[in-house]
């Protein structure tokens, strides 16, 4: 029963993850397509939210969809206003239509706007400059009198032959009776939305606008794949890196007799630990991989390791070692400092408990105490941090992945974050809320079944 309330708890977490990361990255961009039509040769520059083509566009990529399966709006409010595709006329449309409880009304003030774009060519020049300026003031208006006045302007602008005076003629004034209406909530539901779409495709690994990147077309898994395999290789030689000297130098500190280095190391290594990884990074490249200084290194982590039917060989990583070592340090720095800082508070502890005495009443020497004993109850009490590790460097890559140019997941963040590539972000986010989910729960398996039957034993020797 444990187990099942544990994967229920991993699939709750992923699905929340990735959720809030598709909400959260859905609602900061604000006009998806135009990077994507400008990174994809659609034309030389991003096509205009007017164009028919990117209203084609955004009608084929789902932006016009309710983003979930519910959505909370009000009684004056549709909730359709919040997917259309031109920022400007959606503020419009929502501002008033809550202003005023009539977003029919809004509507078709807003419709006789898009008609003078349609027929802008057909107007004498004399007035287009003057009923572009007045559109614009209705836009941006923010109180019913100035509405009314620049709506009245822009009719008596109007060639009373256009099509645009004809849609406006209907429009009685715009007056705020109805702006009750936008404290009455609403909730609606719907079958057909963004993040079903996306979660359709991801699951059933179709051919879904959601399961190909927007940039590359190529589907997510083949985009993510390598930059994978090659941040996993570089956080799995970190982690080791920071168990293995975390644990020397927390023992050989802690074996140190000499009172006054100790605390002067530790001193130390708390000023450390407060440098930023980037400095380090930045430092490290200074020295060692710079032409007039040591050059020791390269600076770039510009090899592949990955054969072309994605098999890693030992051989490539063994010969490829060089490229490995700043990113490595860069990566490991702080957490080495601070599992050497939490274990020698382990060991403070540890080594004040009777198992320690009755070993040293055995004659066994204080080295062969603190490496065989202490050490691994010590390691008990950190396996939170040990567990955590992991998603941590895989989502902290990002810096030292820019700054030694590796084409890890940290880059192919930034890289799909900057073109607003949605599908890689939204799949990149819920990898990693997946991976920290699933070390939570080893980690309360480790605690429950290993530490627990650990402290159980010593009661019954005690």
């Amino acid at each position: 029963m444990r187990i099942i309330s544990k994967i229920v708890l991993v699939i709750t977490s992923f699905i929340v993850v990735i959720a809030f990361s598709f909400s959260l990255i859905r609602y900061q961009s604000n006009r998806p397509l135009q990077a994507v039509t400008a990174n994809n040769n659609f034309s030389q520059h991003a096509i205009s939210v007017y164009d028919p083509s990117y209203l084609k566009l955004y009608h084929l990529y789902g932006l016009d969809l309710p983003s979930f399966y519910f959505s909370i709006s009000n009684l004056a409010l549709p909730y359709s206003y919040k997917y259309l595709p031109a920022c400007d006329e959606k503020d419009f449309l929502i501002y008033w239509s809550c202003k005023t409880g009539s977003p029919e009304t809004i509507y078709k003030v807003y419709q006789s706007l898009i008609q003078f774009h349609n027929e802008e060519w057909r107007i004498p020049p004399s007035q287009v400059l003057q009923l572009q300026r007045l559109s614009r003031e209705l836009i941006y208006a923010r109180n019913i009198d100035s509405l009314n006045n620049y709506y009245r302007q822009y009719a008596e602008n109007l060639p009373r032959e256009s099509l645009t005076f004809k849609a406006i003629a209907s429009v009685n004034t715009i007056n705020a009776s109805g702006a009750w209406k936008q404290w009455v909530p609403t909730f609606h539901l719907h079958a057909t939305n963004q993040f079903g779409l996306w979660f359709s495709d991801w699951w059933n690994n179709g051919n879904g606008i959601y399961a190909r990147s927007w940039m590359s077309k190529n589907t997510v898994d083949s985009v993510i794949k390598k930059p994978l395999i090659i941040t996993l290789i570089i956080t799995i030689i970190t982690i080791i890196v920071i168990v293995f000297y975390s644990i020397v130098i927390a023992a050989e500190l802690f074996l140190n007799k000499e009172k006054r280095i100790v605390d002067y190391t530790l001193n130390v290594l708390q000023f450390l630990y407060s440098i930023p990884a980037f400095f380090i990074g930045a430092i490290l490249v200074f020295i060692f991989a710079n032409p007039y200084q040591l050059q020791l290194f390269p600076a770039n982590f510009s090899f592949a390791p990955i054969s072309e039917n994605d098999s890693i060989t030992i051989l490539a990583l063994l010969k490829s070692w060089k490229y490995f070592i700043l990113p490595v340090v860069t990566l490991s720095f702080g957490a080495v400092v601070f599992f050497t800082l939490m274990l020698h508070r382990s060991f403070e502890e540890e080594y004040a408990k009777n198992y320690v005495l009755s070993a040293k009443m055995m004659g066994v020497n204080n080295r062969t105490i603190v490496y065989k004993y202490v050490l691994k109850n010590a390691l008990y009490s950190s396996s939170t941090f040990l567990f955590l590790l992991f998603p941590a460097l895989l989502s902290g890559a990002v810096i030292v992945e820019q700054l030694f140019s590796i084409a890890g997941i940290g880059n192919l963040l930034i890289t799909a974050a900057r073109s607003q590539d949605v599908p890689i972000l939204i799949y990149l986010f819920g990898l990693i809320g997946l991976v920290t989910a699933l070390c939570f729960v080893a980690l309360d398996y480790f605690q429950q079944k290993i530490v627990g039957r650990l402290l159980s034993k010593k009661e019954e020797k005690e």
